[in-house]
């Protein structure tokens, strides 16, 4: 494998990794993609201001982000199915960033739970709230984010409606996913990564209607490629009572 220097060598690695549906999923967005767009421009005109004659023996870029110190000011966001990407990926994304001194916000619509996340690092972590149609859901989600002592809300508040992603319906992947029959009898599959030319196997069950449809809680899921299995075990539970943690 090439040397990795860049966040595209990463994106370009990913796109021979990962199904196609999934991949599509994260990278691109809705409709003509007119705000995607917008926003990389936006982290394109970012430029570092150049200091001359100035010590640089002892650089710091430390500083601090709504209340908590941090290495340096940026942080993961959340994002949505990172464990279908990678095995309890959004697990292994908060202890990256906790190792590197700064935050992870987790998803609404992550894979595993915030009580699994939270209970993977040391630190709090923040947490990104979707307020759906159903409000019990959403006083529940709260509920479970203070008794995992997470420390920061992010509420979404621009997406009264859900926005086509073309990429989604032409690959055929649904949020969630559905149940469907596959070749290998009493097997069921995600569609988008069946129709991706990728395995994928998982044991679902929805248990209450969420985001124009259900809250899925995936127990198990394995997913490999023709060349061989690449997955692991995750699971969510959006529609469980909240765990309560001990302090």
């Amino acid at each position: 494998m090439p040397p990795i220097t860049t966040i595209e060598d990463l994106r370009v690695l990913a796109k021979k990794r990962v199904p196609k549906a999934l991949f599509d999923y994260v990278d691109g967005g809705s409709y003509d993609e007119n705000t995607l767009r917008a926003n990389r421009k936006a982290f394109m005109d970012i430029t570092l201001r150049q200091r001359a004659l100035v010590d640089t023996s002892k650089r710091d870029i430390s500083t601090t982000m709504l209340g908590e110190k941090v290495s340096m000011p940026v942080a993961l966001a959340p994002t949505g199915m990172t464990g279908l990407l990678h095995g309890n990926g959004e697990m292994l994304a908060a202890q990256a960033a906790e190792k590197f001194g700064t935050k992870f916000c987790l998803s609404t619509l992550s894979i595993n739970t915030v009580e699994e996340v939270a209970g993977a690092v040391n630190n709090p972590i923040w947490f990104q709230l979707y307020v759906f149609k159903d409000r019990g859901f959403a006083r529940q989600m709260i509920d479970r984010a203070k008794a995992a002592n997470v420390s920061t809300l992010f509420l979404t508040v621009d997406l009264a409606y859900r926005g086509q992603r073309h990429a989604d319906i032409k690959n055929g992947l649904v949020v969630p996913p559905r149940m469907t029959t596959f070749a290998e009898p009493g097997a069921p599959v995600c569609p988008a990564v069946d129709r991706s030319r990728a395995f994928f196997s998982c044991g679902l069950s929805f248990e209450r209607a969420q985001l124009g449809g259900a809250a899925a809680r995936v127990r198990r899921c394995r997913a490999s490629t023709p060349a061989g299995p690449a997955a692991s075990p995750h699971s969510t539970r959006r529609s469980a009572p909240a765990a309560r943690r001990g302090p």
